[in-house]
């Protein structure tokens, strides 16, 4: 999940990823975001789904959570094998 604070709201997009080969991850289903993120078009009306899927993926694609996603795992999985 990747949040941040708007205001006194909280606002979230997850999906789910899978480590592809060592130090790369992908999302495992595109289509299937989840967010609490509400997006107006220019008359102030909910941006239809197909729309509101494309800004979030190109959202999505700009973040680094690709980094820092292999960064935790790769971190836990030190951890586990030191345990």
């Amino acid at each position: 999940m990747w949040g941040t604070n708007v205001g006194s709201d909280v606002v979230g997009m997850a999906w789910d990823w899978r480590e592809v080969q060592p130090n790369v991850v992908a999302m495992s289903d595109p289509m299937a975001l989840q967010s609490n993120l509400l997006l107006i078009d220019d008359n102030g009306e909910p941006l239809p789904e197909s729309r509101r899927l494309l800004h979030m993926h190109n959202t999505i694609h700009a973040l680094p959570w690709q980094e820092e996603v292999c960064s935790l795992w790769h971190g836990a999985r030190e951890l586990k094998r030191a345990a």
